[in-house]
């Protein structure tokens, strides 16, 4: 796509509503849903990636946001495959797929398959602060805490920023 064709698209979708804006690539469709999530148009929004991939079924980036949507409206099966998907699609896998697909493992109960996804991602990445704090929190729901506490002393020995985040989760996964 040539900078005029790009510029003369960010115009349009900065001047119009997203719901507004006419697509005919992927790329297009994938900027139109990128608006429509934006604005919290969450189904209009996998409806643009939807079409984004049928323009284009290896057009990354409307699988991992579609998935993105997908959680966020309480869709994790439909969210879990769109992530699938955005990895099957990506040979150089970044860990923050795996992260994603953990998190989306993790809210329906599959802990151990999460912590699989948050070791794919370490290996991947074995600095990646956010995918030992993830295992961590999966280790915790099942009822593995001295585990637990060692990913957390991992993430906070990468990130000590995240010791603050590490006490909170602690403290509200406590057993009470």
């Amino acid at each position: 796509m040539t900078i005029l064709k790009k510029l003369a698209i960010f115009f349009v979708l900065t001047l119009l509503p997203a719901s507004q804006v006419m697509a005919d690539s992927a790329e297009e469709h994938f900027e139109k849903g990128e608006l429509l999530f934006g604005e919290g148009k969450y189904e209009d929004a996998i409806n643009e990636y939807n079409k984004a991939e049928k323009i284009n079924p290896d057009y990354l980036g409307s699988f991992i946001n579609k998935g993105t949507a997908l959680a966020i409206l309480g869709k994790y099966e439909e969210a879990l495959e769109a992530y699938n998907l955005a990895i099957k699609h990506n040979t150089s896998l970044p860990e923050a797929f795996f992260i994603n697909k953990g998190n989306v493992l993790n809210l329906l109960g599959r802990y151990n398959e999460a912590i699989e996804a948050y070791d794919l991602a370490i290996k991947l990445n074995p600095n990646f602060a956010e995918a030992y704090l993830e295992k961590a929190i999966s280790l915790i729901d099942l009822g593995k805490t001295k585990e637990a506490n060692k990913e957390f002393n991992k993430a906070i020995k990468l990130d000590s920023s995240l010791a603050p985040k590490v006490e909170e989760i602690k403290k509200m996964k406590a057993p009470k």
